[in-house]
């Protein structure tokens, strides 16, 4: 892709360029493939984020119940995803990273760090003053690594 043909804005407000755009087949657990068409290759994510809307273009159609998303076509489950933290995220046997991405992984499951990211890399101190007024969803506070 040419030069800030696709910019996107990561947390922090920082324009991140997308460097590239292909498919990408993820395989599920069940053994069925989610074929992901149009997928931006971005550097500076770490996490991946699949479009409802995307899937729901494709055919694909969502029952939520129970803080779980159940992802379907044609009548066959392909995926259920487990609310965490605010996000569905996909019960994969392995998860998914950008291979290049250089971040530690000990802070990639620590819901300390991942509101961190979500609220524009805000200090611990604040997110802590935040999580006792009972501002953030329920969770146990723990410190985390620099980002």
């Amino acid at each position: 892709m040419a030069k800030g043909e696709v910019d996107l804005r990561v947390g922090n407000g920082a324009k991140v360029a997308a460097l590239a755009v292909g498919t990408y087949v993820l395989t599920l657990p069940s053994g069925l493939l989610l074929k992901l068409e149009n997928c931006y290759y971005v550097l500076a994510i770490s996490k991946n984020i699949i479009s409802i809307s995307c899937l729901d273009k494709a055919g694909f159609y969502f029952t939520i119940k129970d803080k779980c998303c159940f992802v379907y076509l044609d009548n066959i489950l392909y995926a259920n995803a487990i609310l965490i933290n605010g996000l569905y995220i996909l019960d994969l046997d392995m998860p998914v990273y950008n291979i290049n991405v250089k971040r530690m992984k000990p802070n990639e499951l620590n819901p300390t760090y991942l509101w961190h990211c979500r609220l524009g890399h805000i200090n611990e101190n604040r997110i802590s003053k935040l999580h006792k007024d009972g501002l953030l969803d329920s969770f146990d506070f723990e410190s985390y690594e620099t980002c």
